[in-house]
């Protein structure tokens, strides 16, 4: 979305802008009692989920490993080689 409509309509219409430029804004933060400049430090550092296109099906696959991991159904050095193994099958795909 462009940064001018993120930059009015958008954030006028309670939205949260993605784009850097409106973050920094300054009547965007006067309108939002700096929240974008307060908060910024802790987004830029902040973890943000893969973009992987099989990420999704690892986080599923492999909380199945691990919650039989926290079951004792399986050791540590399984529940790693496992993980290991899915993480390293879903790469090519």
């Amino acid at each position: 979305m462009r940064k001018d409509i993120q930059k009015s309509l958008y954030f006028e219409n309670g939205g949260q802008p993605g784009n850097l430029y409106v973050w920094l804004d300054d009547e965007v933060n006067n309108k939002a009692n700096n929240f974008f400049l307060d908060t910024l430090l802790t987004v830029e550092n902040s973890y943000i989920r893969p973009r992987h296109h099989n990420f999704p099906r690892f986080q599923l696959e492999g909380s199945i490993i691990l919650h039989e991991y926290l079951r004792g159904e399986t050791s540590e050095n399984e529940v790693y080689r496992e993980l290991n193994d899915l993480y390293l099958s879903l790469l090519g795909n």
